[in-house]
């Protein structure tokens, strides 16, 4: 992880750091889309369920037209 973000991510980080991008709505669908230009950066995505405290399953794919260094924090 990069060395500014600390695990678990707590409520500071999202009180101080605003939302970069995000699905145009918040809707109950299977399947989510986006396209977003982000300056160059480190970005943590974040995927939820439309109900509260419910567990999902994920599939993430992420596009890139530059060189990306992608890794999985837990």
């Amino acid at each position: 992880t990069p060395e500014s973000i600390e695990l678990p991510l707590n409520k500071e980080l999202f009180q101080y750091n605003s939302s970069c991008a995000r699905s145009a709505a918040f809707i109950n669908s299977r399947e989510i889309s986006g396209r977003f230009k982000l300056n160059p950066g480190s970005y943590i995505i974040i995927p939820t369920t439309f109900e509260p405290e419910k567990d999902g399953d994920y599939i993430l794919r992420i596009f890139s037209e530059q060189m990306t260094k992608v890794e999985q924090v837990s």
